[in-house]
């Protein structure tokens, strides 16, 4: 059996072993009488609302599952979600070989049920019997006097008072006439958000932060290691300029001597000539 957070739906035994695990598990939740809370936890899988009624036992609806593809001995997921959701964790399949099957069964992810279907098992099992008497004067004229509070969900999903995607006024219902445990169990994991996903979106947000301030190092590392163009024009230009000074006073240094020659011997050649 895979350590993985999901089931192994690939996880295949024979035939003669399907039909004991089907027996044994079949047994562990009558005697626990939960076949109207499994009543509840089916809904959406047994579409025939005549069977789901009229089932007695858990193999009813199993061999229902069975039957619409739900279940075979290649997928047991269903099985391994049932336990989880109904939180039946001391099952334990009679034919050791198929012990592993179950070993680590909380740790897989519930993927056969909707987040509505496992509310309302949590519902059924936060409701006393008070809850489900001021439930049913709140709902009801004249009251139907309630077995338990899965006779309770059944009816009232039957009557869609309760309704996927149509939660929110029920709830309000549930506050008006405080029952605080029906509340808590239909919104607390709405108002959780998982820790995970709230470091995600802190990493998200930080993610551009850290970008924009990569690209400003990268553009001044860029302008500190690149000398702009005019600036270095300009220091060319200024030192052709101070090398070209140089050269005019080396000319004008080397012609005078020469100017002052031509001058005295201009003097000397009109002394001889008035001579």
């Amino acid at each position: 059996m895979s350590d993985s957070m999901e089931g192994d739906a690939s996880e295949e035994i024979s035939e003669d072993e399907y039909h004991e695990l089907l027996q044994d598990i079949s047994e562990w939740y009558d005697r626990n009488s939960c076949i109207s809370m499994l009543k509840v936890l089916y809904r959406d899988h047994v579409t025939d609302a005549t069977k789901l009624h009229n089932a007695t036992k858990m193999r009813d609806l199993l061999d229902n599952l069975h039957s619409f593809g739900n279940l075979s001995p290649t997928d047991l997921g269903i099985l391994y979600d049932t336990v989880n959701v109904t939180k039946q964790f001391g099952f334990k399949p009679k034919n050791k070989k198929l012990l592993p099957l179950f070993q680590n069964v909380r740790s897989f992810e519930i993927s056969k049920f909707t987040s509505h279907r496992q509310k309302l098992v949590k519902l059924g099992m936060a409701l006393t019997r008070n809850d489900v008497a001021t439930f049913d004067g709140s709902f009801n004229i004249p009251q139907k006097k309630y077995e338990d509070s899965w006779h309770l969900i059944n009816d009232l999903e039957h009557r869609t008072v309760i309704c996927e995607g149509k939660m929110e006024p029920f709830v309000e219902k549930l506050r008006k006439v405080q029952l605080h445990s029906a509340v808590k169990a239909l919104t607390e994991d709405d108002e959780k958000e998982p820790e995970n996903l709230t470091s995600k979106r802190q990493v998200k947000q930080k993610g551009p932060t850290n970008k924009i301030k990569r690209a400003k190092t990268v553009k001044q590392s860029s302008l500190d290691d690149e000398e702009p163009e005019n600036l270095t024009s300009k220091r060319k230009v200024k030192q052709k300029g101070s090398t070209n000074k140089i050269k005019r006073a080396k000319i004008i240094e080397q012609s005078s001597p020469g100017t002052e020659n031509v001058s005295s011997n201009s003097g000397k050649t009109s002394g001889e000539g008035s001579k």
